[in-house]
């Protein structure tokens, strides 16, 4: 029921020869030197996996196979550090029982598929590392359970013909979220205020991206935040709450156009 071979030095491309085990639970095939794509009928065989992973090799391109919404019983999908490009295929919103979701680090375009808000077992999701564009699905609220967000270094926040998108309000349901990181984007407008909510926020990453206004004092309702970085959003204004600077443990890093007695300014 598994099939592991990870951190060897394996070339070649993936045996189509593979599907004939279709009883498999496990596929491990991470940190090689695969080449070549997924064969497309690959994941419509493996309707018992639960746990597949090919991250890690470099030459492995391509895009996703839709046959993956076959893979119902799936938990953790890794294809995250390959070469992976095309659009994230919608059919992911089918695989409900996903709790790992890791993308990052390939060449993936297009948005955020609206589906993944069909994902509400997921506690990580990770698209960080591509070329992703869009707005940020206010479905995305509905991960209820999710711990990571990871989609910083994309282009998220810029629609086409350049309508331009914020944080949905929508975010303040993700009551669970530790790490919320999207930097590097292009995403506008302000920081909602509903973000306060999420009381066990440990990691807030917003850098480099076009926010404006002023920072929301109910983010100092966050008494588990450690870091919060805000730096390069030109057009943020005002101060830093004293209420941020009570909670925050270890480090606030902020634009200097921001008056704060607590932040590290650049």
């Amino acid at each position: 029921e598994a099939f592991a071979i990870f951190n060897n030095q394996i070339t070649g491309t993936i045996p189509t020869e593979l599907s004939n085990l279709s009883k498999l639970k496990t596929l491990y095939l991470d940190h090689n030197n695969i080449t070549g794509e997924i064969p497309f009928d690959l994941f419509s065989d493996f309707t018992e996996m639960i746990d597949f992973r090919v991250r890690a090799n470099a030459d492995l391109f391509g895009t996703i196979p839709i046959t993956l919404k076959y893979m119902t019983k799936l938990s953790t999908f890794y294809l995250d550090n390959c070469d992976f490009s095309g659009e994230v295929p919608t059919e992911l919103g089918q695989l409900t029982k996903l709790t790992e979701l890791h993308l990052h680090q390939n060449d993936l375009l297009g948005s955020l598929p609206t589906e993944l808000g069909s994902l509400t077992a997921l506690v990580q999701l990770y698209m960080d590392n591509n070329r992703l564009h869009g707005g940020l699905p206010t479905t995305l609220g509905k991960l209820v359970k999710l711990e990571y967000l990871f989609l910083y270094d994309n282009e998220l926040g810029l629609r086409n013909n350049n309508v331009v998108s914020d944080i949905p309000t929508e975010f303040g349901q993700l009551t669970e979220l530790k790490e919320l990181r999207m930097n590097a984007n292009r995403i506008h407008g302000t920081i909602p205020t509903e973000i306060g909510k999420l009381t066990l926020m440990e990691k807030l990453i917003l850098d480099y991206n076009r926010l404006s206004g002023t920072v929301p004092e109910e983010l100092g309702l966050m008494k588990s935040l450690k870091e919060m970085t805000l730096y390069e959003n030109d057009n943020l204004r005002g101060s830093v709450p004293n209420s941020i600077c009570e909670n925050v443990v270890e480090e606030i890093v902020t634009s200097c156009s921001l008056d704060c007695t607590c932040c590290t300014c650049v």
